[in-house]
């Protein structure tokens, strides 16, 4: 990770499309994924999950390759590193949501936003402008207000904001390695040895393959759709994104994940946003915007 970030690529109207495509499958990720865990174990419903998406992926990988699997050294280290992460980032994540609300894990964790531009300047060399940081302080504003709860509510439990700081790292981490080798890599095949060497280290927990297979047929339903939207699509989009744009404009724009919630909400089950909601809405989106139209106009600079 030490190398210098790959070059953007012209088109950074496609980095910014694709991660707005991985925010709107997120929403449709959290919704389903929420549903699935209300009367099943966090751990069958994420092991579940991430070998729905396996088969997804993997199918969508051997299409692609016809057969081919590119196993190269590089290849191997990023899945085996992503494949980590994503397991600390889910059970830091669980044991996160024990402790604290569901709210103020959610916002906790989106402390990765600045992990990710850390970690890109420090690693990869890709730094962030003034612009872009005013605009992450409204949009983590934004996410802030939506998310932390108002009135009496229980005192913050410091482990739990220990945990919440564990998959806030790792998915991070993810998307910073992802930047360094995402033109050395065949991205499909990367997601999906990750998701294998995931999948099986979750599977050799005891009980865990058992309670996963327990699940009943509603469940199931709830969570293909999860790993279909979540950790295939979603994830796949994202990583390609990051061919055009740096992890810290991608990461940023995702945070828009939460207004496509609301959206799905209205249009599905008909319902409307509250105040708080619809105002924290407003800010992610003017935070998101502030930096995209920075791109814009450096890309319409004369070279």
């Amino acid at each position: 990770m030490s190398s210098p970030a790959p070059p953007y690529a012209p088109n950074w109207r496609r980095g910014i499309a694709l991660s707005l495509g991985s925010a709107a499958f997120a929403a449709v990720f959290l919704v389903s994924y929420k549903a699935a865990s209300r009367a099943a174990p966090t751990h069958a419903v994420v092991l579940a999950m991430l070998a729905g998406a396996l088969v997804f992926n993997l199918a969508t990988a051997l299409w692609q390759s016809r057969g081919r699997v590119r196993l190269d050294r590089v290849t191997l280290a990023t899945a085996a590193a992503l494949a980590l992460l994503t397991i600390t980032g889910n059970y830091g994540m669980s044991r996160a949501l024990s402790l604290l609300d569901a709210g103020v894990t959610s916002a906790l964790v989106q402390s990765q936003l600045l992990i990710v531009a850390a970690l890109s300047w420090i690693f990869l060399g890709d730094r962030v402008s003034a612009r872009y940081g005013i605009g992450a302080a409204i949009a983590l504003g934004g996410f802030v207000i939506m998310r932390i709860p108002l009135g009496d509510s229980p005192p913050i439990d410091m482990a739990g904001v220990g945990w919440a700081m564990v998959p806030s790292a790792s998915f991070g981490s993810m998307l910073v390695i992802t930047r360094g080798v995402v033109h050395r890599v065949d991205l499909v095949g990367v997601n999906a040895m990750r998701l294998v060497l995931a999948v099986v280290a979750l599977a050799l927990v005891p009980g865990h393959a058992a309670d996963a297979l327990a699940l009943e047929p509603a469940q199931w339903a709830q969570v293909l759709l999860a790993a279909a939207a979540g950790p295939f699509v979603s994830r796949l989009m994202l990583m390609f994104a990051l061919r055009s744009i740096s992890a810290s404009h991608s990461k940023l724009v995702t945070l828009t994940a939460p207004v496509f919630a609301f959206a799905l909400g209205f249009l599905v089950f008909g319902t409307i946003p509250s105040a708080r909601e619809a105002l924290g809405s407003a800010l992610i989106i003017a935070g998101v915007v502030l930096p995209v139209l920075e791109l814009a106009r450096d890309a319409a600079r004369p070279k």
